[in-house]
């Protein structure tokens, strides 16, 4: 779990360590790592579904320390997972105007069941197309983009949420792309 916070505008003139505190308050296990000034990381060993968490930040220089308040937030409302993994493109002879994409859930269903965002657009475009919301069911791993132009390169990409809406979006995949076939002419 990465964590951000405004330090304020003065950089310290004095050695300042930044220490980022996170406690489960179900099960009080505590975690503790090194940070940066603005910014720090911890690595749970189970991520702490259905939990409240303690998190502050404990600032300490020659002069003291001190430790922030305390922010307690659920566990479920600030999610953001990794994107969708191995997302292919598919291009099926037959099928023109159509490409399937696919992908690979980023943490097991059993843990968080996520809804998915699809955008596309021709390569070289700078305007993204988006499939909308509710055609993209929580818990799948493929969609077929439509009515598409034959014969021409497309540039996919796919994102994830808690399928409530609970924490953040993840950051886009990859860019994948591939081209629709050619449209068969009937003689």
């Amino acid at each position: 779990m990465t964590c951000f916070w405004n330090p304020g505008e003065r950089d310290p003139i004095l050695n300042t360590t930044y220490t980022l505190l996170v406690e489960t308050i179900v099960n009080g296990e505590k975690y503790r790592a090194a940070a940066r000034r603005d910014r720090g990381s911890v690595v749970f060993r189970v991520y702490p579904t259905f939990m409240l968490l303690n998190i502050s930040v404990e600032v300490e220089n020659p002069l003291g320390k001190v430790r922030s308040d305390a922010v307690i937030l659920d566990s479920e409302y600030i999610v953001k997972t990794d994107p969708p993994k191995n997302v292919e493109v598919v291009s099926e002879e037959g099928f023109p105007t159509s490409l399937l994409v696919r992908w690979e859930h980023p943490i097991e269903e059993v843990y968080i069941t996520l809804k998915y965002n699809i955008r596309y657009c021709p390569a070289g475009a700078h305007m993204w197309s988006q499939v909308p919301p509710s055609d993209l069911v929580s818990g799948r791993k493929s969609f077929r983009l439509q009515y598409l132009e034959p014969y021409t390169d497309y540039v996919v990409q796919v994102r994830c949420m808690h399928e409530e809406g609970h924490g953040y979006w993840s950051e886009w995949s990859r860019n994948v792309s591939t081209r629709t076939p050619e449209a068969t002419r009937s003689a």
